[in-house]
């Protein structure tokens, strides 16, 4: 195995952003602090940070007030709320990242880079600076025939 000597990359992750009339998925700059080897590092490195940044935010938005305009764009989806659940517990990071590699490995999750669909968490990925990542959720759906 060659190990990478990039140090930091980034990518495009394409997000399902909600607006005022319609939700559109917009491709999103993420810096990656080094490129990732296989899809479970990717994974790995998404899953670390989106709980650091959801410690981040709870931290300075304990007892933030909604402006107006994000209350307005929360009316339109028909929930409006704070984006830190009151009540909630600090997330751990081992959980976090096993419940997000085992939801892969159980199918509810695809993953594309660019066009091609990464199907194997330990197989070697081939992610470069400017690529478009698109993660899809699977949704199963009650009370159809299969």
């Amino acid at each position: 195995n060659v190990k990478r000597e990039v140090d930091r990359v980034t990518i495009y992750i394409h997000l399902k952003q909600i607006k005022k009339r319609s939700s559109q998925i917009t491709a999103c700059p993420y810096t990656l602090a080094q490129a990732p080897d296989t899809l479970r590092s990717l994974i790995v490195q998404l899953v670390t940070d989106g709980v650091e940044g959801y410690r981040c935010r709870r931290e300075q938005e304990g007892c933030a007030a909604l402006s107006p305009e994000q209350i307005e764009d929360l009316a339109q989806i028909g929930k409006i709320g704070f984006s830190i659940p009151f009540g909630s517990g600090d997330v751990a990071l081992s959980d976090a990242v096993e419940t997000a590699v085992q939801g892969f490995a159980d199918g509810l999750h695809r993953v594309f880079i660019g066009d091609r669909e990464a199907e194997t968490l330990d197989a070697p990925l081939d992610l470069t600076e400017g690529d478009t990542v698109t993660i899809i959720r699977l949704v199963m759906l009650t009370g159809g025939y299969f």
